[in-house]
């Protein structure tokens, strides 16, 4: 029997994704900018600050898809992740029609100044308001008696796709359950040979590292949570980054886990969200997209759930 290499099966689910990417690219004025090129739209989203640095992560992601209103010197960035849409730059220099083209369908980062070409292209929109935390204590969390907590590595693959199947969303900005547990940046809560909790940095960015975690719900309550998190936390910290924590205001146990761990609010908040979502809860529209000028401008929010 011929075992696939992984690295090839790698760069063939790479291909496949920028193929998608460029069908959709093609119905849209917006140009795309090549990886090696993707440095020059670095300034569009710095300074960092806490939460999800989704943005900086794709710019060195093949498998993501950074378009602009024109190159060079453009005026406007549109990266496109999966389930993610970021947009930095002046709102004047997008058309509606462009975005609409892209057909995308999930949360959007972008600034309240793009509020109405956001509306024009997707008529459904609606903001999701949502918390985000930095650590400012040591975390606490006991481990479990019974249940072992570890680094998953590359030959955990198989293991952490025994998670729940709600969870599937931990590894969408990695070809699978393997290339996400080959990372080394995964921790993982393990009872009776299954995954029952796994906590990892969703995306990383020069500063900052946004972490999330999903619990089994048959192993909830037991604090499997904070424990894998705690370990994460150590980790972003050994690295000379600082951890955020992003949830919904709604999230109680995204919460929790945030205030066991040592995470206290660093701002409130808002994106935007378009079309069905069943990756995470999300409340239903909470209002009135806010006007330009108001608000803050934004990061993407994930679903962190005990």
């Amino acid at each position: 029997m011929v075992t696939a290499r992984p690295d090839r099966v790698i760069r063939a689910l790479a291909r496949r994704t920028a193929r998608r990417h460029r069908r959709r690219v093609l119905l849209s004025a917006l140009a795309p900018v090549e990886p090696s090129e993707r440095a020059a739209l670095r300034h569009f989203f710095l300074p960092e600050r806490p939460g999800p640095q989704t943005a900086l992560q794709a710019l060195g992601e093949p498998r993501d898809m950074c378009l602009v209103d024109r190159w060079p010197e453009p005026r406007a960035v549109v990266v496109v992740a999966p389930g993610d849409l970021v947009i930095a730059g002046y709102p004047e220099a997008l058309r509606s029609t462009s975005l609409r083209a892209l057909v995308f369908r999930g949360k959007i980062e972008a600034p309240p100044s793009f509020g109405s070409v956001l509306q024009q292209a997707y008529p459904d929109l609606r903001p999701w308001p949502r918390i985000v935390g930095t650590l400012q204590g040591g975390p606490t969390a006991p481990l479990p008696a019974g249940i072992t907590v570890r680094r998953l590595g590359a030959d955990d693959g198989k293991l952490a796709d025994t998670i729940h199947p709600h969870a599937r969303w931990l590894w969408k900005h990695y070809s699978g359950p393997e290339e996400m547990a080959a990372s080394g940046l995964t921790w993982a809560a393990i009872a009776d040979e299954k995954c029952a909790s796994l906590a990892l940095p969703m995306t990383r960015g020069d500063r900052y590292e946004d972490l999330c975690v999903f619990t089994d719900p048959a192993f909830r309550g037991m604090g499997l949570s904070p424990a894998c998190v705690a370990k994460v936390i150590e980790d972003v910290k050994s690295r000379g980054r600082v951890p955020s924590w992003s949830t919904s205001v709604h999230h109680r146990a995204s919460l929790r886990v945030a205030q066991k761990t040592g995470f206290q609010k660093d701002r409130e908040d808002f994106v935007y969200i378009t079309g069905p979502n069943s990756a995470s809860s999300l409340p239903p529209r909470e209002g009135p997209i806010p006007p330009a000028g108001r608000g803050h401008e934004t990061t993407r929010p994930h679903a962190n759930s005990d």
